[in-house]
């Protein structure tokens, strides 16, 4: 067991940074480090940065980074950065600060966390605005000198703080390979242009904003700066600057990656005098949404986060990497104070190293755009356990993991990320937050406003089904049987008289379309009663227990007997005045897809209905068409239209559907988008499932077989 320090009295602190350093007082052949800690670290060796986690795990548990350290030298320096946020979030396991490390040499524990130096490290501020309501804290910064010295072992200016021990949380492998940390360097701004007051401030917020007993963070009267404020009262107006490079008070410049990336802004600098520097950044140009005929907009704010880093910079030399990771195209820099001149600017790469090892070639080039696009979305989705998006809130949400899972599997040949986020599951302990037997909706993360999906238990469940499937792993299976019977206990208290779910609790997700609209999902939702049909069938299978799989045959009779009107299945039903079940008339082409995905409806019963959804309605369905059966979005309805034409081998209509859902985001982001528009995330895990749709049309992957 490894020991687990702290800093002495900051055990509770929000943000707060501590260095961990170590030196070498004797010569080594060989070693290895061996590190956790909690909410993000970083590994310096000699001043080169060896690593960054934690790969994330469940309350109490942490995942072991080991580095190999080769011969280590007299006066050899290890520096480990950690910040301990302490706040609720979707993204991490908030709370319980800690670092652990030992340094192993000829098989022999030469120094642990306690042989460490430990220093408090305040040149990032504490009292600032949340990043957004799914993620800790923005980064500002306050340099005298620049840090990179502290990674190679000056510690001097750096107040020591005193250790003690805290709170030893059980040892996971990472299971997942560890990132190449590829470099992508830009020559020069696409645009350059002075800063002036805008003429009308319009201040922003958001519930990040909002400050609560159950939400954490600084109240906006406790800041030492703004940073959103400050950059809502700046307007950008392009103009022509000699020098590209070069900036002073009053000047910015735009530099575009051309397509998204996810991980860390590198810059070196050159401050001339005392300055102030704001990277503000995004996905996207933001003249697609307001119609600007204007210089590039980046709207920091776009995806309801503080896009923003800004360092305030004393006069000197400075090699500047950001600590957490973030996802953009766009990045403007500002300078309101002082000059500097940019010595080089860059993006250093923090994703799955194996998501884009694969290279498929396709004669088509609109086709192998969506692929690359495809690989990418993986690659910065898959990086410890399957997210959302690597941007907002990087979190782990278990109905997306199903999609992606499979992505993973055909793109990499492997389901590490997918068994990582399985296994937190397993591993979560109950807690106040959730009813019991409720799983949380994302995991690792908080929900201290009780938040939850109930439709995502059962996506849970296919989630493990379908990891289990192409991977046989019967210990997780068995590692995760407590929580799936936990969640189908919990459903049984809401079965009505036909057992059916009803007025569930919670917020009912089905996917971002009229499918969500809150009289679509009153009384039986039928999407949310299907996904609990496949569950119990799934689990059923799983644990060899009969009385699931009749049980789920009940329950698919009774939807068919509900749901279907004879041309279509509705979403949901509601009582009459004389307590009767009866079909309401809300209609969406999600439920359909659902009916046909989860193996409620057949093509030989509901030939028909089947027929007219793969002719009338998709990507390319015409205006006017069918206008009461309200259309799909990405997640998931549209998704499963397509896999519903993999499974025909309907070849032709796939591909033409994929390219004119599809393209357009290859070609603006090299990502794929959790929306057809640019209002959310950009970049979601859960598409890049498409591209698997395209290799296997193309011959270039095997099908993902069909359960039959």
């Amino acid at each position: 067991m490894m020991d687990f320090v702290w800093g002495k009295e900051l055990e509770k602190e929000m943000n707060v940074t501590l260095a961990f350093v170590w030196k070498c007082d004797k010569e080594y052949q060989s070693a290895e480090l061996c590190v956790c800690g909690a909410q993000a670290f970083r590994v310096w060796k000699n001043g080169e940065m060896l690593g960054h986690g934690p790969a994330r795990a469940a309350h109490g548990y942490a995942r072991i980074d080991r580095y190999d350290l080769d011969e280590l030298r007299v006066g050899a320096c290890l520096a480990v950065e950690v910040s301990a946020y302490n706040v609720r979030c979707l993204s991490t396991v908030g709370k319980n600060p800690y670092f652990a490390a030992e340094i192993v040499a000829d098989g022999t524990v030469i120094a642990t966390a306690w042989d460490f130096a430990c220093f408090r490290l305040t040149d990032r501020k504490q009292r600032v605005l949340r990043h957004g309501f799914q993620r800790a804290f923005v980064e500002s910064y306050a340099m005298k000198k620049c840090r990179s010295r502290l990674y190679a072992g000056d510690t001097t200016g750096y107040r020591k703080v005193q250790k003690v021990g805290v709170t030893a949380q059980k040892l996971l492998s990472r299971n997942v390979p560890y990132p190449d940390f590829p470099e992508t360097l830009l020559d020069a701004p696409v645009e350059r242009g002075r800063i002036e007051c805008a003429k009308e401030v319009k201040i922003w917020r958001d519930r990040a904003h909002e400050i609560t007993d159950v939400f954490d963070g600084f109240a906006l009267e406790r800041l030492e700066e703004n940073v959103s404020d400050e950059v809502c009262e700046m307007a950008f107006v392009q103009s022509r600057a000699k020098k590209k490079s070069e900036y002073k008070k009053g000047q910015y410049g735009v530099y575009d990656f051309t397509r998204t990336l996810s991980g860390f802004y590198r810059l070196k600098v050159c401050v001339q005098s005392d300055a102030v520097l704001y990277l503000i950044f995004d996905e996207t140009d933001s003249r697609t949404i307001t119609g600007g005929t204007g210089g590039i907009e980046v709207n920091y704010r776009r995806a309801d986060c503080t896009n923003i880093v800004k360092y305030a910079l004393k006069k000197g030399e400075y090699d500047l990497t950001c600590f957490e990771p973030y996802s953009a195209r766009f990045t403007r820099l500002a300078v309101t104070k002082g000059r500097l001149t940019v010595r080089s600017f860059g993006f250093v790469s923090y994703e799955n190293p194996t998501a884009n090892a694969k290279s498929f070639l396709c004669s088509d080039e609109d086709l192998g755009l969506i692929v690359r696009a495809a690989q990418n979305t993986l690659a910065q989705n898959s990086l410890d356990l399957l997210m959302d998006c690597p941007s907002r809130e990087r979190a782990g949400w278990i109905n997306d993991g199903f999609f992606s899972g499979r992505a993973e599997y055909i793109l990499t040949g492997q389901n590490k990320a997918q068994y990582n986020l399985l296994e937190n599951y397993a591993l979560a302990p109950e807690n106040g937050d959730l009813e019991k037997g409720m799983l949380p909706m994302c995991y690792p993360g908080d929900f201290p406003n009780h938040d939850f999906i109930p439709n995502n238990a059962t996506w849970f469940v296919m989630n493990l089904y379908d990891y289990y499937k192409r991977n046989g792993d019967k210990r997780l299976v068995e590692l995760c049987k407590e929580k799936v019977y936990g969640a189908l206990a919990y459903f049984k208290a809401f079965e009505n008289e036909y057992e059916l779910l009803e007025n569930l609790k919670g917020w009912i997700f089905i996917e971002w379309s009229a499918a969500n609209w809150k009289h679509f999902v009153r009384g039986v939702n039928f999407p949310s009663n299907m996904t609990y049909c496949k569950a119990l069938e799934y689990a059923g299978k799983m644990y060899g227990d009969g009385e699931l799989i009749e049980k789920s045959k009940r329950i698919k009779k009774r939807i068919l007997e509900f749901s279907f009107n004879g041309e279509f299945f509705v979403d949901n039903a509601e009582r009459d005045e004389h307590g009767r079940l009866v079909r309401t008339e809300n209609t969406t082409e999600t439920c359909q897809y659902f009916a046909f995905f989860f193996g409620i409806a057949d093509k030989e019963r509901y030939g028909k209905l089947y027929q007219t959804l793969m002719e009338e309605f998709g990507s390319l369905r015409k205006a006017g068409v069918y206008e009461k059966v309200y259309p799909s979005n990405a997640l998931f309805g549209f998704l499963m239209r397509l896999e519903l034409l993999r499974w025909d081998k309907d070849y032709k209509r796939l591909l033409a559907e994929v390219k004119n859902y599809y393209l357009h985001m290859a070609k603006t982001t090299g990502t794929l988008w959790e929306h057809q528009n640019v209002r959310a995330s950009l970049n979601h895990g859960f598409a890049s499932y498409v591209g698997t749709f395209v290799t296997e049309a193309l011959g270039l992957t095997k099908a993902y077989q069909k359960e039959t």
